[in-house]
């Protein structure tokens, strides 16, 4: 979903999940970040445009009656994806056609807390944060929290709003008395997205295949580390 790596700022997109599309799994996890923001330690202030840009964002809790303007964001990935050549991801059709898609997507908004981000009026990003993992992860000894969504419009990549989405999802476990966030995202392609995830301060845990020659990269991250 994964990630399809569940908010964003701009950095990105999607998630930390992987859906079932009847005997298709696809991670929906990924961020425009990770294709154009600067390799830089997470955590730490920019004053640039970037920041700029994000501070006219506006942050608000979602739910499910955002089901339209979240799988526009899938479309416009979908299309994004594509031209890349990364359609092993999240295939080459809008998700907004697929009516197992749909429900999959209506679904994530009703499974945790969900932060819907616009930008003068338009839903440029979105994330789910839930107290379980994604059904095809294995679950841990101890309570979490589980970046389920995490997807940004291509049109806002490298504005760093994935990372804003994910600070307050961390903000969120902290907050919830919680040691443990996770997240997962796809691994395949040139693992650019997985290496976005360890600049934004994720450790690496589990590879796990949803299907043959599909896999997800599984992450923790614990405050003070």
């Amino acid at each position: 979903m994964q990630h399809c790596s569940l908010p964003i700022i701009a950095d990105g997109i999607v998630k930390n999940t992987t859906v079932h599309d009847g005997a298709r799994i696809r991670s929906v996890s990924w961020c425009a970040d990770s294709v154009l923001a600067p390799a830089v330690a997470p955590h730490r202030g920019h004053a640039d445009f970037s920041e700029t840009v994000a501070d006219l964002m506006q942050f608000r809790s979602g739910s499910s009656d955002d089901l339209e303007s979240v799988l526009a964001l899938f479309d416009a990935n979908v299309v994004w994806l594509v031209k890349r050549g990364s359609a092993a991801q999240w295939g080459s059709e809008p998700w907004s056609e697929n009516p197992r898609l749909v429900e999959a997507v209506r679904a994530l908004l009703t499974s945790g807390t969900v932060t819907i981000v616009e930008l003068d009026g338009v839903v440029v990003g979105a994330s789910v944060v839930a107290d379980h993992p994604m059904p095809y992860v294995p679950p841990v000894d101890e309570e979490e929290r589980y970046l389920e969504l995490l997807i940004v419009s291509p049109t806002v990549r490298g504005r760093r709003i994935g990372h804003r989405l994910i600070e307050m999802a961390r903000a969120q476990t902290v907050a919830d008395g919680v040691a443990l966030l996770r997240v997962d995202c796809w691994s395949g392609g040139d693992r650019r997205l997985v290496d976005y995830y360890v600049t934004e301060g994720f450790t690496p845990v589990q590879e796990i295949e949803v299907r043959p020659d599909v896999s997800v990269q599984v992450f923790e991250w614990r405050p003070g580390i």
